[in-house]
Formats: C-alpha cells, sequence, structure tokens
C-alpha cells in the first residue's frame, strides 16, 4: 500500500528508470523500447521529450485510490480510479497475448490520446 509522500510518484519515477529487459517484461517490444528511448533522452537532454506525465494514471501527481477495473472488448481494461482532486480518471489499458503472456500494447487516454500515438508508434490491433 503506498503510504507516504516518499512513495506518492513511485510508479512513475521507477518506470521511467526501468532497464528494457524489464520493460519488455510489461510492455509488447516495441512500446518498451520507445519508452526507454523516451527515458534516455530526457536524461541526456535533461529536458522532457515526449512524456511528460505519469503513463499508468495520466497524471503529473499520482495517487489513484478507488480503483475499478472493467473489461472491455478483448484485451482491453478500463481502470476507473480518483486521482488526487480529479473526480474520476479512466485509463484502458490495450493488451497483446505474446506467448501465453499478456503485456500492455498501448494505454489509451480519457481524452482519446494514446500512449503509442504520443510516442509515434503505429496503431497496433489489440486482440
Amino acid at each position: 500500500a503506498v503510504n507516504s509522500k516518499n512513495e506518492k510518484n513511485a510508479t512513475d519515477s521507477q518506470l521511467k528508470d526501468e532497464s528494457l529487459g524489464i520493460l519488455k517484461e510489461f510492455f509488447v517490444h516495441d512500446l518498451a523500447v520507445a519508452l526507454k528511448a523516451d527515458s534516455e533522452c530526457a536524461n541526456e537532454t535533461g529536458e522532457i521529450c515526449k512524456i511528460d506525465f505519469d503513463i499508468l494514471t495520466d497524471s503529473q501527481d499520482s495517487e489513484p485510490s478507488n480503483l475499478v477495473l472493467n473489461q472491455q472488448s478483448g484485451n482491453q481494461i478500463e481502470v476507473c480510479f480518483k486521482n488526487g482532486t480529479v473526480d474520476k480518471t479512466c485509463v484502458i489499458y490495450a493488451g497483446l497475448n505474446k506467448n501465453e503472456a499478456r503485456k500492455i500494447s498501448d494505454v489509451i487516454y480519457q481524452d482519446g490520446r494514446s500512449l503509442r500515438k504520443i510516442l509515434g508508434l503505429s496503431k497496433q490491433k489489440h486482440n
């Protein structure tokens, strides 16, 4: 359970710093590579490259609570939660089954933005 301000944005901070191997455990190959490249760009330039928010919660200050999971069509799961002062935020995690392992192939945000599109990747079929 997240219980301290030190852990407030732990998910995002750790995700950006993870190795490509760890990212590939959770994301399909091209998305993992693009996430790592964006992280390396930010580290090298000291500037924001393409991602300037927590990719899992679509926020700057991630404190999700009251999570509700809804199975969508195919391999899509909608996760809705209260995030700080925002009443309700919903994010869709689209997945692909690869060799019996489900991996995230895209994250679709409430305003219609797609993580793949933000990173300049082509749209992927979510089956």
